[in-house]
């Protein structure tokens, strides 16, 4: 046995020795805000998550608190003192991937020479199948980086342990999300999902989920004050002008969390720099912190006020893709709009809205990814199903269906194969012959969304009754863009915002009984 297998021997076995986090403090290095490098010991958020982390946990947290730093951290050291073993991590953009990367990098590159030996026959250039993967070739242990962007990152592999950090901006965390669980084994890997609030959207449900045990993570919520360090020296004198001029916020956060003037001011100063998106970098309650994200077309308290009232459907179908909460009544009218995607697995859904004609209630909600001919006789079926008291001889709910890209090929189904006999027709302008035409569907344009959105919004602002708790979700995403465009935020849904919407527009319109379909 040569010197060096005789050292390696010795660093492993009093390596094995150590505890996780021994191993981590004793070896690993972090850049700080002002640049230093220094050896990785816990801040006040880290001591809280190490006490209370098990193998699945979803956290909510404030900005630059140190928790992804540690996962990684966690991970690293789980990847690098066992073998045959894969920790992934997904970030939700590039720029976040490479930073995430530089970090592993660094415990990497800073490890004595010794660690390094233990793990790769070259430590000082360590194996790299591409330039975010680090392989520790002696033990057979890899440690990933990568990008939500991918639908298939992760796919055909089996992950120890998953880091998935800022879960609320991944562009279709749905679609991601299930191959990477499949590939961590239940009882073995270990789950970390990690986000600052970004609206409620996909992490948000998951949190609420978790918080009611509705989930396989372990919910944990890190409110700012944590941190014991945000907090401002007090000028003399400044403490009783602070004490005289507390809101009764304040005053209640004071008395609930035990806040100390330091810290109000402290919070003061970061409410003007960041002002609205104060509760999304530092939250204080695990629900209000969503509301501060985004430009959120609607009014967000409003939305808040309507998910408290919202219900559960009284029946569901084909894995929740349809929600009924109210089933059709006699002398009730109802009406339909409906949003077209192309059917794709990892696409948008395909949704549509059954409403109350008198009052815009949502009685009925379809979400799905289909062929379009199939989503067309699910139409088609919905509509004569809220079409069962009708009086004889009366039209079924009259369809609005968008139109735009798909929504011809639903509509040339609905026409010709399930030859539904109340479809909306809208009135276009035709420069060509300076005549008005009428073409079937609606159209969802500059001139048209603007209408229909500011409709709903009425709507909302009246008090309709919202049961859909995925409906408020996606309108608490739904923004409006610096250039005036109003749409989902950046890896959110509008698909039921828009079905209903139509809907709204379908309850407006007056159908004529002798026309049918073709009157419009």
């Amino acid at each position: 046995m040569t010197l060096l297998d005789e050292l390696e021997t010795k660093l492993t076995e009093s390596s094995t020795e150590k505890s996780s986090r021994q191993w981590i403090e004793d070896n690993l290095w972090i850049k700080t805000k002002d640049r230093r490098v220094i050896p990785l010991r816990f801040n006040d958020i880290q001591e809280e998550y190490w006490t209370n982390k098990t193998d699945w946990d979803i956290i909510l947290k404030y900005r630059q608190g140190g928790v992804s730093t540690l996962i990684l951290a966690e991970f690293f050291e789980d990847t690098a003192r066992n073998e045959n073993t894969t920790s992934v991590v997904v970030a939700h953009d590039r720029d976040s991937t490479e930073k995430l990367f530089n970090i592993v990098k660094m415990y990497f590159d800073r490890l004595p020479l010794e660690e390094k030996a233990r793990l790769c026959a070259n430590p000082e250039k360590p194996q790299y199948k591409n330039r975010r993967e680090l392989y520790f070739d002696k033990i057979n242990s890899w440690f990933v980086v990568g990008t939500a962007g991918n639908i298939e990152f992760g796919r055909g592999q089996t992950i120890n342990n998953l880091h998935c950090s800022e879960v609320a901006f991944w562009p279709k965390p749905e679609d991601l999300m299930a191959g990477l669980l499949e590939a961590v084994p239940s009882r073995s890997g270990r789950v970390r999902l990690e986000s600052t609030p970004n609206g409620f959207n996909y992490f948000y449900n998951e949190c609420q989920d978790a918080k009611i045990g509705e989930a396989v993570y372990r919910f944990h919520f890190f409110p700012w004050w944590v941190q014991k360090d945000y907090t401002e020296e007090l000028d003399q004198g400044e403490d009783k002008q602070i004490q005289g001029s507390l809101t009764e916020e304040e005053r209640k956060l004071i008395e609930r969390e035990g806040l100390t003037l330091g810290q109000i001011k402290w919070r003061r100063l970061k409410k003007k720099k960041l002002k609205k998106k104060f509760p999304q970098e530092y939250p204080e309650d695990d629900i209000s912190c969503f509301l501060g994200s985004g430009n959120c077309v609607f009014d967000t308290e409003l939305l808040a006020d309507y998910l408290q009232g919202c219900i559960n459907p009284i029946r569901t179908e084909e894995n929740g893709c349809l929600k009924v909460w109210l089933e059709p009544e006699k002398d009730k009218r109802y009406a339909i709009g409906a949003d077209v995607a192309e059917g794709l697995e990892h696409g948008d859904y395909s949704t549509a809205y059954v409403i109350d004609e008198e009052t815009a209630e949502d009685v009925a909600q379809l979400k799905g990814h289909w062929p379009t001919e199939v989503f067309a006789k699910k139409l088609a079926e919905m509509g004569h199903y809220y079409a069962k008291h009708y009086p004889k001889g009366q039209l079924p709910p009259v369809i609005g269906v968008e139109r735009n890209n798909h929504g011809h090929s639903v509509l040339n189904s609905l026409v010709n194969a399930e030859k539904y006999e109340n479809i909306y027709r809208h009135e276009d302008y035709d420069p060509r012959t300076r005549q008005k035409r009428k073409r079937l569907g609606w159209p969802t344009d500059q001139v048209t969304k603007p209408i229909m959105i500011d409709d709903m919004d009425a709507v909302l602002r009246a008090g309709v009754p919202v049961n859909s708790k995925d409906f408020i979700g996606e309108a608490m995403t739904f923004i409006r863009k610096r250039d005036g465009s109003m749409e989902a935020e950046e890896g959110c849904y509008d698909d039921l915002v828009v079905a209903r919407a139509i809907a709204v527009q379908m309850r407006k319109a007056k159908v004529s009984k002798k026309a049918g379909a073709w009157g419009r």
